[in-house]
């Protein structure tokens, strides 16, 4: 990932490695160049990528690239967010979403996997 990368891009090569075999907590985005919902959360989604940078890992998978992995973890709407921990799905969140209720999870995930998380 670059340095002003904010997702790691997710392909069928890389999927085990990037989220499955994560030491830290991992948020995938499952979107589509198409979906209207995922280009109107993408202001609010960066943001909180790079708040939470230190301690979640954000990957972004393209539904229509890689529509075998999307069917393995039952996406069916777009966007649908999963949250891992230890390479198993702890959450999951379909639509456009408030930046809060993101937020919230992703400082529950943190906190599952560090013990008390001190809000940044």
């Amino acid at each position: 990932m670059g340095a002003n990368a904010t997702y790691m891009p997710l392909t069928a090569a890389n999927f085990r490695r990037e989220v499955l075999d994560s030491k830290q907590p991992v948020c995938v985005e499952f979107t589509a160049e198409w979906c209207g919902s995922s280009h109107i959360m993408a202001p609010a989604m960066r943001e909180i990528a790079i708040r939470f940078k230190d301690d979640v890992k954000f990957c972004r998978l393209n539904v229509d690239e890689y529509q075998d992995i999307a069917r393995e973890y039952a996406v069916q709407r777009i966007p649908t967010i999963l949250l891992f921990l230890n390479s198993q799905v702890v959450d999951s969140m379909s639509g456009a979403l408030p930046k809060k209720i993101l937020t919230q999870k992703l400082k529950g995930l943190i906190q599952e996997h560090n013990g008390d998380y001190d809000a940044k």
